[in-house]
């Protein structure tokens, strides 16, 4: 998968998790933290070989589930689960 390819299918969830922990209002664990450890990931994933999408993906998600349990949490699970199987789908029509 190209670059450009990845990065289209990671801005909807890179909108909705800068939205999320914007809400959440965090200092600690807010976007700024999330796109500290997405750089980070995105150099980890390339020197060991792993998925950059997948790598960049738990990058983006590690800390959207630090709410309270709720109907928010639901949502976020149904909106991360609509997301791995599109880009599976994805994945394999390109191979």
């Amino acid at each position: 998968m190209s670059f450009e390819a990845q990065e289209a299918m990671l801005a909807p969830v890179e909108a909705w998790v800068r939205q999320t922990l914007d809400q959440a209002g965090s200092t600690t664990h807010g976007w700024l933290h999330t796109e500290r450890v997405r750089r980070h990931i995105r150099l980890l994933a390339r020197a060991e070989g792993v998925d950059p999408l997948l790598a960049e993906l738990a990058a983006l998600l590690h800390d959207v589930g630090r709410s309270q349990a709720g109907p928010e949490s639901e949502q976020r699970i149904h909106f991360m689960r609509a997301f791995v199987t599109q880009a599976r789908q994805e994945l394999i029509q390109d191979d």
